[in-house]
């Protein structure tokens, strides 16, 4: 039994330091695992600032327009006011066409009693001179 305890020990030492090693390269795997870990993280973090950097000057932008709007309160006013004008604007011309149809209607009949007198004068001169 004494003569198993050396190999037994010199076998145990020799699968022992097959562990080290085995744990030693796990550890180099774990770090290099890590440090990708790492700059992975870092990666995403920046694509997120990059991201929200973006999302801020998208929210300013739509700030500074909406600061530049009219309210809709005062369009409406401004839109009513307008209507009301072109309204007014519609019934004074046609107000005036009405008016001017009238007196192109007198003037065409005034023109026609003329032209029937003028006629009538004709036809009596014609026939005195016969």
């Amino acid at each position: 039994m004494a003569d198993d305890l050396p190999i037994n020990r010199r076998e145990f030492e020799a699968r022992f330091d097959a562990l080290k090693q085995e744990i030693a390269a796990q550890k180099d795997s774990i770090t290099i695992a890590m440090a990708a870990a790492d700059r992975a993280i870092t990666k995403a973090e920046t694509a997120v600032e990059k991201r929200f950097e973006n999302s801020n000057e998208w929210r300013n932008t739509v700030e500074s327009l909406q600061r530049t709007y009219m309210p809709r309160a005062e369009f409406e006013q401004v839109n009513k006011t307008l209507s009301d004008k072109i309204a007014a604007n519609s019934e004074s011309l046609k107000a005036r066409d009405d008016r001017g149809a009238g007196s192109h209607q007198t003037w065409l009949m005034l023109g026609l009693a003329l032209s029937v007198l003028g006629n009538c004068a004709l036809v009596l001169a014609y026939l005195s001179h016969k």
